[in-house]
């Protein structure tokens, strides 16, 4: 054997390579069912808690690329060495080329398994994440370089919500008006209520999209690390604002017509059969 091959004979290289082709499928079979539970319990919590929205996404978007990283690495290790296995008692050439390449990968392989549970179990990653969403998203916005403090955004964004919910409000004590998307599920998150008014056309798209932003900086802020944000955000709010109050006016306006409508029909006289 080459030097490099630390003098290890076939016996122990059959013994090395098989029990590590079963214990990275079996180390990546756990933490992928990890990753399944954990998913599982952050579906939970959204679903009592709007605000972990942006944040839980952002999570199972990075615990998504690490484990289809250590799924493609693990794979090909798992790969070359059945390949050891294989070649261990008859190409000397190809088992040396094919050794050290092998044992690289199995390292690799629970060096990052290691380091997708260290931040599963980190008890910092919701704000760490959160914070640095927060800072990408200021990058697509206008600054005006004059910061304000977390309390002031969130006491405009606390009267924003408290409208939003008190025009849904009158939206639900309209049965006759609904869709039916709305009859099937009530909404209840911020982002169902505005959903919810775009796909019964009392708000545009460019409407959606602006509330639906605020709403998510608000989520990231709520768990976030920073204690200032962007001046321009109180802007945005007050664009918010003005947006529901524009959906409060058009839906008053559908109220007023619908009853002029039931109001003409009660009045129209019954036409006489034609003999």
């Amino acid at each position: 054997m080459l030097g490099y091959e630390f003098n290890l004979d076939k016996d122990q290289i059959y013994w090395l390579f098989s029990s590590s082709s079963q214990s990275i499928a079996a180390f990546i079979a756990l933490l992928f069912t990890g990753y399944a539970f954990v998913v599982n319990v952050m579906d939970n919590l959204e679903a009592r808690d709007e605000t972990l929205a942006e944040v839980h996404s952002g999570l199972k978007t990075t615990y998504y690329r690490q484990l289809r990283l250590l799924a493609v690495v693990g794979g090909s290790t798992i790969i070359a060495s059945l390949a050891m296995i294989f070649v261990n008692y008859y190409v000397n050439e190809i088992r040396s080329l094919l050794l050290i390449p092998t044992m690289i990968g199995i390292v690799v392989t629970i060096v990052l398994g290691v380091r997708f549970i260290i931040e599963i179990v980190d008890p910092q990653k919701y704000s760490k994440k959160a914070t640095s969403l927060l800072k990408e998203e200021e990058k697509s916005i206008p600054k005006e370089g004059t910061e304000i403090s977390i309390g002031e955004f969130m006491d405009s964004f606390i009267s924003l919500e408290r409208l939003i919910r008190e025009v849904n409000e009158d939206f639900a004590s309209k049965p006759a008006l609904k869709s039916n998307y709305y009859r099937q599920s009530a909404p209840r998150s911020l982002v169902e209520i505005v959903t919810s008014w775009f796909r019964t056309e009392l708000m545009h798209s460019e409407e959606l999209d602006i509330l639906k932003e605020v709403i998510r900086t608000r989520n990231l802020v709520v768990h976030g690390q920073q204690i200032e944000i962007d001046k321009t955000w109180l802007k945005w709010l007050k664009q918010s604002t003005d947006i529901v109050e524009n959906v409060r006016m058009r839906w008053r306006n559908r109220i007023k017509s619908y009853a002029e409508m039931r109001f003409n029909q009660e009045d129209t006289p019954d036409q006489e059969p034609v003999r």
